[in-house]
């Protein structure tokens, strides 16, 4: 599963929002990294994208989030 989201705003310093204590995409991290997946944040002057891609494996035909158990 990959979900992207951009816009066009001034962008943001993550590192400068992670400092303040403002954990939002840090947890978001964090939990995708858990169940094998990723997240790819980039911004600028020009905007910002934020990329989830997370492995999903089909069982009955029905998505379930991929486990190493």
């Amino acid at each position: 599963l990959k979900v992207m989201v951009r816009d066009n705003g001034k962008g943001f310093d993550p590192e400068a929002v992670a400092r303040k204590g403002r954990n939002g995409l840090r947890h978001l991290q964090d939990r995708l990294r858990l169940a094998g997946g990723e997240t790819v944040i980039e911004t600028s002057s020009a905007g910002t994208s934020v990329e989830l891609t997370l492995p999903l494996r089909s069982r009955q035909g029905v998505g379930h989030l991929a486990k190493d158990n």
